[in-house]
């Protein structure tokens, strides 16, 4: 029998993903602040998978990459909502676009988080969570602005660090 402890962070990962359409969709009509508390709910379990995972000793190939991958989809969607709807400028998702895909290129076997990479990703929580607040234009631009040039930061962090892998063993009884 599978031990229940295993499952517990990549369920807390996928309940962030299936919160995701009842936030857009909670923002999208107006209820700001049940879409903001869910919102928090949601980021929390960013928190809360990882230190169950460590902690129960439940960490797993599959769960090492679901998390950054959830968190992309989840932080890249929301920008694009938020930008979308007026409370950020358009081109507020490019850099943060391109800092998840050098992240994920530069990640081959495993997901690697660099300090730079791991504080953005933080960063741009807690970004969304201001911007769904709604903040005068002032504001959205030094939201926007901070995103970008740390997204440019993570980016070119993660590009010069190049992908990292193990040295593969050798093969036996081949050419």
């Amino acid at each position: 029998m599978r031990d229940w402890r295993r499952t517990v962070p990549t369920v807390l990962t996928l309940l962030r993903l299936a919160a995701l359409p009842a936030v857009v969709l909670l923002w999208l009509r107006e209820s700001l602040i049940l879409a903001l508390i869910l919102y928090v709910a949601l980021a929390l379990t960013d928190l809360a998978d990882g230190w169950m995972a460590r902690r129960l000793r439940a960490v797993t190939k599959a769960g090492t990459w679901l998390d950054p991958i959830v968190d992309i989809v989840v932080l890249l969607t929301l920008l694009a909502v938020l930008s979308l709807g007026g409370r950020l400028p358009l081109w507020a998702p490019i850099a943060p676009s391109l800092a998840a895909v050098a992240f994920l290129l530069t990640s081959r076997r495993k997901p690697r988080y660099g300090l730079v990479g791991k504080h953005y990703g933080a960063i741009l929580y807690v970004a969304v969570g201001i911007s769904m607040l709604g903040l005068p234009a002032s504001g959205q631009m030094g939201i926007a602005a901070t995103v970008t040039a740390l997204g440019i930061v993570a980016m070119a962090a993660r590009l010069s660090a190049g992908p990292k892998t193990r040295a593969e063993p050798p093969v036996e009884g081949g050419d």
